[in-house]
């Protein structure tokens, strides 16, 4: 015979969903045009999204050749999260990515 008492559980909402970003990053550097990362989780490190543009680049530029930078802020604590910087609110949002290294090699061919 089934129960047909309400559980005792809350139903899921959405605001028990995990925060996500949906990042895109421009970048002045030749060669690099925008990166998209669709939902991210709100939880990735600095460090950790830094890992992502590396493997997404066919260089591969190391994390000491990147600068993260929203609205004018070098983002230097690979340690904080896309929730630490950006908030829970919605927000529209630009990082760029800086990588001097492959910008010359660009530029010279070399």
């Amino acid at each position: 015979m089934a129960d047909d008492r309400p559980s005792s559980a809350p139903p899921a909402s959405h605001d028990d969903a995990p925060l996500a970003v949906n990042l895109q990053i421009v970048s002045p550097s030749a060669g690099v045009g925008n990166l998209r990362f669709p939902d991210l989780p709100a939880a990735t490190t600095l460090r950790q999204l830094k890992e992502k543009i590396r493997e997404t680049l066919s260089w591969h530029p190391a994390d000491d050749h990147q600068r993260l930078i929203h609205r004018g802020r070098l983002l230097a604590r690979d340690t904080d999260t896309l929730q630490n910087v950006f908030g829970e609110e919605p927000v529209s949002l630009a990082v760029k990515t800086v990588e001097r290294a492959a910008a010359r090699q660009l530029s010279t061919g070399c």
